[in-house]
């Protein structure tokens, strides 16, 4: 994919570049391999459109969409992004519809990993992907640990202080107080690496018959910092593992309080929703 019609500034030849908001921005879809369609995404709506429509060129409605095409494993998108429209600063945010979404993880996992790898074009493409991004994994988490933690999360992220947990602890379980202490009080220990943190959380878990499973332990700390790639990190075994954290939401809970305290102590980074953790 590559900008057409008006000069695209900045673009790195590679997917990134700019638009003037009073620009509509336009692009261009070539392949080097068989492809029969495309699908583009634009506001709520999917359509599908064929390699020749496709290759014609097209013009972003607004305010943009998300492209996609995909031959076997081999896929690319770009999320173009366009504000001429606007004449307010309402109207430069972009609300994405989820409903339905929480009925299947394994689709909204699938979103969430496109939107994170999907190129930018276009005015306000990078705040607008961080925001639809933030929507998605929250109701990711909150279809994976209860409405209840969802709830705690989204006030958690009004303030995002380490000692402002304690609604995140009680949202892990009634009885399992002791449980969520630990990991408050010992989260540092993520400090020393992933290797080393999924070896203290499976601990913490197996000492408080939360998980005696090390591996699960450790997919569900991977999920709620980082649920990129988890095909090509955990490979077939990802769908079991996937399937089994759905049926133990407190450890899923403990691990993202785990993360969220992570998140809490980065005064770099005080925006942050996932913690800067290297898998």
């Amino acid at each position: 994919m590559w900008p057409a019609g008006l000069c695209v500034r900045n673009w790195d030849g590679e997917g990134h570049g700019d638009w003037l908001s009073t620009e509509a921005p336009c692009f261009g879809i070539a392949h080097d391999y068989a492809v029969d369609e495309y699908y583009v995404r634009l506001n709520k709506n999917a359509r599908l459109l064929d390699t020749t429509s496709a290759m014609a060129g097209l013009v972003a409605e607004e305010p943009g969409g998300l492209f996609f095409a995909s031959q076997g494993e081999r896929r690319d998108a770009l999320l173009v992004s366009s504000s001429r429209g606007a004449v307010g600063f309402r109207d430069l945010v972009v609300e994405p519809e989820l409903n339905g979404l929480e009925s299947d993880i394994t689709r909204l996992l699938a979103l969430v990993e496109l939107w994170h790898q999907a190129r930018l074009a276009g005015p306000l493409a990078e705040s607008r992907r961080e925001l639809i991004a933030q929507r998605l994994l929250a109701c990711l988490y909150a279809t994976l640990c209860g409405q209840r933690w969802g709830k705690a999360e989204e006030s958690f992220f009004r303030n995002p202080q380490p000692h402002d947990s304690q609604q995140l602890g009680r949202a892990i379980e009634a009885g399992r107080s002791s449980f969520s202490v630990v990991l408050r009080q010992d989260n540092a220990k993520m400090a020393q690496g992933t290797s080393a943190g999924a070896r203290w959380f499976g601990e913490v878990a197996a000492r408080y018959d939360v998980c005696h499973d090390p591996a699960l332990c450790g997919f569900a700390l991977r999920l709620a910092s980082w649920p990129f790639g988890l095909g090509a990190a955990y490979g077939k075994e990802a769908t079991a593992l996937l399937a089994r954290i759905q049926e133990n939401p407190i450890l899923m809970r403990g691990a993202r309080l785990v993360a969220l305290l992570s998140i809490a102590t980065d005064r770099d980074h005080p925006t942050a929703y996932l913690p800067r953790w290297v898998w």
